[in-house]
């Protein structure tokens, strides 16, 4: 069978839960996700995947399934693999939380692109967006003190002030955004505008994360902390 819905992952014979985000026989492509028990930070963690006679829907299961939203827990207020086609008008969110996002109409089926791993969203800088309305984020900040947004993205770097991710379209409200301009990135609240000098690379795809944890707010660029101060982020909109 070639279903995905016979698919099992194991790690030392514990049955894992998966999310399918591209399940392509025609291509020989997949893209899953899996939720492992444990992983080491000295060996190697196996996966072990194999293709059964046995349907798998406890633990297998696409974008938005019960069986998905396993894979993240709750510290995940949302998830997006913009694998959706955008001109349909929802972007799905893979967490239990389902803040599914609504893209502005502007966007068409040229707008998914392929970025070699999965699917991304071509956005033009001008008028494409998405719109993901949610109260989990604050309310999570405001009981946690703390927060990670994370960003895969490529940008041609054509127009300064392009922002990755806020949290309103609004600039007075925005507490959380991912920006770049004029050379530089950062990790923004109104208040509080934390960025470094470090540039990037042109048509480059680049993994961008930003963490605030009880006053310490750190960036990092492909896996490397280009910024750390112990200034704390008045989130204004709280």
């Amino acid at each position: 069978p070639t279903d995905y819905q016979y698919l099992h992952a194991t790690v030392n014979d514990v049955e894992c839960y998966v999310e399918v985000d591209i399940w392509d026989t025609s291509n020989d492509r997949a893209v899953i996700w899996v939720k492992v028990p444990s992983a080491s930070s000295i060996v190697d963690t196996e996966i072990k995947l194999e293709i059964t006679d046995t349907i798998n829907t406890t633990y297998v299961g696409t974008v938005g399934s019960s069986a998905a939203q396993e894979v993240w827990d709750d510290d995940y207020v949302a998830v997006y693999h913009f694998s959706q086609d955008p001109s349909a008008g929802n972007l799905l969110d893979s967490t239990q939380y389902e803040n599914n996002g609504i893209v502005d109409n502007t966007m068409t089926s040229d707008d998914l692109v392929d970025d070699g791993f999965g699917y991304a969203y071509d956005f033009d800088g001008d008028n494409d967006w998405i719109n993901c309305e949610t109260t989990n984020l604050e309310d999570y900040i405001a009981a946690t003190n703390t927060l990670t947004v994370e960003t895969y993205c490529r940008s041609d770097l054509s127009q300064n002030g392009a922002t990755f991710i806020c949290n309103s379209n609004s600039y007075a409200n925005r507490f959380v955004t991912l920006w770049y301009s004029d050379g530089e990135v950062g990790f923004t609240s109104p208040q509080s505008v934390k960025s470094t000098s470090t540039p990037l690379s042109a048509n480059t795809w680049h993994f961008g994360l930003g963490t605030y944890d009880s006053g310490t707010n750190k960036y990092y660029i492909d896996n490397v902390e280009i910024l750390d101060t112990n200034e704390p982020i008045t989130f204004a909109a709280l």
